[in-house]
């Protein structure tokens, strides 16, 4: 049975760099609700999606944007992006190991159920203190870390956390093999 990672946390906790390392040592494979929305957007804007993922500034001057098309988003079809990820997670192949990045319990209830008998998921939350975040570049802006993206999986019941304060890459393994102790 294969297994996802549903991953949440807050922004500049380490996140993608968590998904990236367990791409890189494990052979991962990240499929991402945000990344399809963010495509739609890109498209919908004409921004430049590439910048978008890769640019902190070119992101942080449209976060705004990005937050409310997601909101009406998922007023006008909640589960679009989390479908087309399923699909994408049905038809994979390869690899046993599946990252998803969440944000929203609808969204990790969704998965649960959808992939129920098919997948073994776990919730990991990657936490980061505040004087860390900030150092990243973290600050407090309203509209956006006040918004159910950001704050519904606040005190949810998590599988795991993931501690990236000064995470060594080696330390995400050992994470993931504690995670699934006993796993095939």
């Amino acid at each position: 049975m294969r297994r996802v990672i549903l991953v949440c946390g807050k922004r500049l906790s380490g996140k993608d760099w968590f998904i990236g390392q367990l791409v890189r040592l494990l052979g991962a494979v990240h499929f991402s609700p945000t990344t399809e929305f963010k495509r739609d957007v890109c498209r919908k804007y004409s921004l430049d999606y590439g910048r978008l993922q890769s640019e902190r500034a070119y992101k942080e001057q449209h976060r705004h944007l990005l937050v409310s098309e997601f909101r009406a988003s998922n007023e006008r079809a909640p589960r679009e992006y989390d479908e087309r990820v399923v699909q994408l997670i049905c038809a994979e192949s390869g690899p046993r190991l599946i990252l998803v990045d969440v944000r929203l319990r609808a969204q990790v209830e969704f998965y649960m159920r959808e992939l129920l008998n098919r997948a073994e998921c776990v919730l990991v939350r990657v936490r980061a203190s505040d004087e860390v975040r900030a150092r990243r570049g973290f600050a407090y802006t309203a509209g956006v870390d006040d918004e159910a993206a950001e704050t519904d999986l606040d005190g949810a019941r998590y599988d795991g956390t993931f501690e990236n304060e000064n995470a060594r890459p080696a330390q995400t393994v050992v994470f993931i093999e504690r995670l699934f102790v006993g796993y095939d």
